[in-house]
């Protein structure tokens, strides 16, 4: 009786298409930033301080959030980068230069393994 059933069972499971959110390269990629400098422009004369600070808001702005994808519920983070750097332009008027950004980049997934079914 068993063997009847499970026959059909591995039929059907071999036609369903793939898992969307089981594949490496899917999922939401995020940025997390752990440090930011800040690199004038040549001959700016630029208040290195107050660059500093407006790149803090810039890189911190790229950030995300991850708070409410660690926390129990089905997700989980998985590292593809660790110390990477992204280049931000300070888009100030009064304050050439630009952000460089240190993060580590993860892709965010749905964690279906310690779900109960």
């Amino acid at each position: 009786m068993l063997k009847n059933l499970l026959a059909p069972l591995l039929l059907l499971s071999l036609a369903l298409p793939p898992c969307g959110h089981c594949h490496g390269d899917e999922g939401e990629r995020v940025f997390i930033v752990k440090d930011y400098r800040y690199q004038p422009a040549e001959g700016s004369g630029a208040d290195l301080q107050v660059g500093r600070d407006l790149c803090g808001t810039r890189c911190n702005a790229l950030s995300f959030n991850y708070l409410n994808v660690i926390e129990p519920g089905g997700w989980r983070m998985i590292k593809i980068t660790d110390h990477s750097e992204i280049t931000v332009d300070l888009g100030n008027p009064f304050l050439d230069g630009a952000c460089v950004c240190i993060g580590d980049e993860y892709v965010v997934k749905i964690d279906d393994l310690n779900r109960v079914r």
